[in-house]
């Protein structure tokens, strides 16, 4: 696959990611589906540090790859619904928007 093409599928992965964060969010409880990210997290991570390029195995990595992005879509879209409900009513709107800006600014100044 060409680099556009596993960008495009990249992209296609954030759609299956926003629909799990969203039955989660649902009918999970808030404990489960944290646990259930970071697992899912963890076990991709892993998959793309024991199985990586090094070793030949192409489609394990971008497989891998994928489901970190998906991992990554649902666990962000996971965390603007917590930060809402963790703020009280008066400052939810000033807590949100605090908690999305120092995000930003972290990923705008990281390596």
């Amino acid at each position: 696959i060409s680099p556009a093409g596993h960008l495009l599928t990249s992209a296609l992965f954030e759609v299956p990611g926003n629909l799990f964060c969203f039955v989660l969010v649902h009918y999970a409880p808030w404990g489960l589906t944290t646990s259930l990210q970071f697992l899912l997290g963890a076990i991709t991570v892993l998959s793309v540090c024991l199985l990586s390029v090094d070793y030949g195995m192409y489609g394990v990595f971008f497989s891998a790859a994928y489901m970190i992005k998906f991992a990554a879509i649902a666990y962000y879209a996971m965390v603007y619904v917590y930060i809402a409900t963790a703020f009280p009513t008066k400052c939810r709107g000033t807590g949100v928007g605090f908690c999305v800006s120092a995000g930003r600014l972290a990923a705008l100044v990281a390596p």
